[in-house]
């Protein structure tokens, strides 16, 4: 798993310096390997929303029981 993170962070920091075509096939190479593509993926939301407000896990579950869904 180290590796397949260490291959990741490459192609993220790679990804702004390719040209579109070298990006169109980089990421189509990668559908080939659907545990890395959803690592990525993963790695990307996370980025995304990175700056959201947090909870704690005491207010998350709370929050499930006031709605009765725990």
């Amino acid at each position: 798993m180290v590796k397949e993170a260490v291959s990741i962070d490459k192609i993220l920091k790679t990804l702004p310096v390719l040209t579109k075509m070298e990006r169109k096939r980089l990421l189509e190479s990668l559908c080939a390997y659907p545990d890395v593509l959803e690592d990525l993926h993963d790695i990307l939301i996370v980025k995304e929303r990175r700056r959201e407000a947090t909870r704690t896990y005491q207010e998350f579950v709370g929050e499930l029981r006031a709605e009765g869904r725990l």
